[in-house]
């Protein structure tokens, strides 16, 4: 008969803010670091509001400025493709509005990084063109079912 508490292994995990797992403490320091740059890149962007579905749900848009869209894109990007050299080229051509921003997306999504993923889905949101933020990235295609600024 097996002893089960002798089958059985001790680890240590380490849990960022954000509740991602490590099994490395300085891979759990590297993510925080990379979450607090992201975070500066996109609190260039004025806030999205908290008040729950409607936003979400087409109630609005938030007024944006093209060029800092542009610069948060870009920052963001390029924090992505020096994390993942593999695919630097493709993401930085996303980056500077090369490549639509979906060729990106696949790729980052794909890393399972939660600090990426939520910055990349909130820039899906945005018309680059004319800087609308919309509540989820279905808008942007179908601007006219969303008339008032929030």
């Amino acid at each position: 008969m097996n002893n089960k508490e002798e089958t059985m292994i001790e680890k240590t995990i380490y849990i960022a803010d954000d509740n991602s797992r490590f099994d490395s403490k300085n891979d759990c320091i590297h993510y925080e670091h990379l979450c607090a740059e992201v975070g500066a890149a996109m609190s260039l962007l004025k806030p999205r509001p908290n008040e729950g579905c409607d936003f979400e749900n087409g109630g609005g848009y938030i007024q944006q400025h093209i060029q800092t869209c542009e610069l948060v894109r870009k920052q963001i990007l390029d924090i992505c493709a020096l994390e993942m050299p593999y695919w630097e080229r493709i993401i930085k051509e996303c980056g500077d509005g090369l490549r639509h921003i979906s060729h990106a997306s696949r790729i980052i999504y794909d890393y399972n990084n939660k600090c990426f993923s939520y910055a990349l889905s909130r820039l899906q949101c945005i018309d680059f063109t004319n800087g609308k933020e919309f509540g989820q990235p279905y808008y942007v295609s179908h601007q006219d079912e969303v008339t008032n600024e929030i």
